[in-house]
């Protein structure tokens, strides 16, 4: 199977050498071998410990660890090298690549076709992740270079005007020696004195800078705007001003500059002549630009990735629905009829595709967060609260569950999504109840600084503090499946939701003594 280019580029050295590009990719491939290796050792240990075990129950994780860590071509390799290892050293007979049982066929063929699904999605995710970080680094460092240069830029233009303050003799020799342009006009707006800088600026020779008036080098479309400053200027109503304009080079080329003109200051008699000094940020001006279309193209990227992460899942059911249908048949032709052993092996399978299913399920709905929601318009929370409590009516009654809600205002959302994000968290406090009492659920609202405060409180069995951020993040859970259903999905799409609204959702709990949820929209 065909790797993607991004993920042949994420395997490539900084420095772009072919040759420890293939080195590198080569380790990938032996580090895979070693975790697939590592898995095997851990599975005759586990089986020294515990007696007969599942064929593949670590070699599922030396997948994962390969393709999700070095891409698409280690994972396939784990894969390969896990069925080889598991029909040689664990399916009978041992040591042969016969395989006996139609149950041990039936699951390795299995493991292998879940081992490439999992290969091609993580290695294309890592990929996909990768790139777009460097991406994000280098328009980070650019911005982070940009910025220097105009901070550097602008105290040598402070420290010229506090010199040219201080004393004659200093300001004749900052004149002739800044890093900046220097003209000296007087009060009809004719140049007296031009330093070489701003000579090196515009193009001219200094006699012929100083035959120039103002019209004759500044852009057409930016003259009046500097006469207007100019004119405050000389009538006293500032002291000084700053602009940023374009200007027309000796050679017909255009620059951008920012020129920062200021009277001096005089006690005993009126000044008779000003000053202005001229910087050329054209640099600045195109890195700027360079960081608005790189900027667009993150964003770009970003909307890719997650249409991605759509078509992927998308994707993905299809073949997923076939597999299950499959193992399902399976389950039903052959129970009883093989050994208890390949019964349970076929019960495994059947769970795996199932949670598969349901994982897939939960990225498509994550990212038809972005892909198909709907612009926010003004949206009672009111209804949404209810359409959120109809929907959990079954599982309300159920537990006994008493809702209560302060008064809710109109805010500008999607209707669909708020609705969404009420429904996950009393869906989480209805889930998260304890055992001992009836839930009870209320839903508070204030205003504050600007925004809506939305609150969801219960008496449920609450959480560590320090586990707040892991909610949060997709697929991550604080109980086993065992206790508590779902795949930890939830809480990342409401985080979501709330962000996408300009909002932000956090939590606050206490084990055995309940948990609130806290979430903000703009008002």
């Amino acid at each position: 199977m065909r790797r993607t280019a991004s993920e042949a580029r994420s395997e490539m050295p900084a420095d772009g050498s072919e040759a420890a590009g293939v080195d590198r990719r080569w380790a990938n491939y032996g580090k895979a071998a070693a975790v697939t290796a590592l898995a095997v050792l851990l599975r005759w240990g586990l089986e020294r410990l515990f007696g007969k075990l599942p064929h593949f129950v670590t070699f599922y994780p030396a997948v994962v660890i390969s393709a999700s860590l070095w891409g698409t071509g280690p994972g396939l390799l784990a894969t390969a090298l896990s069925m080889t290892a598991a029909d040689l050293c664990f399916i009978e007979p041992i040591g042969s690549l016969a395989i006996a049982k139609t149950a041990d066929a039936v699951a390795l063929g299995l493991f292998g076709s879940i081992g490439a699904a999992l290969s091609v999605l993580l290695g294309r995710v890592r990929a996909a992740v990768r790139a777009q970080t460097q991406r994000a680094e280098a328009a980070a460092a650019e911005l982070g270079r940009t910025a220097e240069q105009r901070r550097l830029a602008l105290e040598a233009a402070e420290r010229a005007a506090e010199a040219l303050r201080e004393s004659e003799e200093r300001f004749r020799l900052l004149f002739q020696q800044a890093a900046v342009g220097i003209k000296r006009l007087d009060l009809q707006e004719r140049m007296l004195e031009v330093n070489d800088k701003l000579c090196e600026i515009l193009g001219y020779s200094r006699e012929e800078l100083l035959s120039l008036s103002l019209n004759d080098y500044t852009h057409p479309e930016d003259l009046p705007r500097e006469q207007a400053q100019i004119a405050r200027l000389l009538a006293g109503e500032i002291s000084s001003y700053t602009i940023e304009k374009r200007c027309l080079r000796k050679d017909g080329g255009l620059i951008w500059v920012r020129v920062t003109s200021s009277l001096p200051s005089a006690a005993e008699r009126p000044s008779e002549w000003w000053i202005s000094v001229v910087e050329d940020i054209t640099h600045d001006k195109l890195a700027e630009e360079a960081l608005k279309q790189t900027a667009g193209e993150l964003a770009r990227s970003n909307q890719d990735l997650e249409q991605f992460a759509y078509v992927a899942s998308h994707d993905l059911q299809e073949p997923l629905r076939m597999v299950a249908g499959y193992l399902q048949l399976l389950s039903e032709r052959y129970r009883g009829q093989i050994d208890a052993k390949a019964d349970k092996y076929i019960a495994y399978a059947v769970d795996g595709a199932a949670r598969m299913s349901t994982l897939i399920r939960d990225l498509l709905a994550y990212s038809r967060v972005s892909t198909r929601a709907e612009p926010l318009n003004p949206t009672s929370s009111q209804e949404a609260l209810d359409f959120a409590l109809k929907n959990l009516h079954s599982a309300i009654a159920e537990s006994g569950a008493a809702v209560t809600h302060d008064p809710l205002p109109v805010v500008r959302a999607d209707k669909t999504q708020l609705t969404q994000v009420f429904q996950n968290l009393v869906g989480n406090s209805l889930k998260f109840r304890d055992p001992g009492r009836p839930p009870r659920i209320h839903v508070a609202v204030r205003e504050d600084q600007g925004q809506w405060l939305y609150s969801v409180s219960d008496n449920g069995i609450g959480f560590e503090q320090q586990y707040e951020e892991k909610m949060f993040v997709i697929f991550q859970r604080l109980h086993g499946r065992g206790s508590y259903a779902g795949t930890g999905i939830g809480l990342a799409i409401c985080r979501r939701i709330v962000e996408r609204h300009g909002g932000r959702i956090w939590a606050r709990g206490e084990p055995g003594k309940g948990s609130t949820f806290f979430f903000t929209l703009p008002s």
